[in-house]
């Protein structure tokens, strides 16, 4: 039985990107320095919350609390959206 050639697989042509639409864009675009806003006010709120005002008064720092929350809530959503639209890129 002769030996017949192997067949030659196609070349890989590059993943061809999928674009975002304008506004995915937009907001993929500005996403990262949002986060890093969020995140630094929530740095301030920290350090605030350790400062003597907060430990002073038990209201002052329930709201700092709450506040810190928010942002770490929001800054989880902006990074799982972050995601969604890289994801979508691919």
């Amino acid at each position: 039985m002769p030996d017949l050639p192997l067949a030659k697989s196609a070349p890989s042509l590059p993943e061809k990107r999928k674009k975002l639409s304008f506004k995915d864009q937009r907001e993929f675009d500005a996403m990262e320095a949002t986060i890093h806003e969020k995140e630094a006010k929530l740095a301030e709120l920290g350090v605030e919350s350790t400062g003597e005002e907060a430990l002073r008064s038990p209201k002052k720092l329930r709201e700092l609390m709450h506040s810190m929350a928010e942002l770490q809530s929001e800054i989880e959503s902006l990074y799982t959206r972050w995601s969604e639209l890289e994801s979508a890129q691919k």
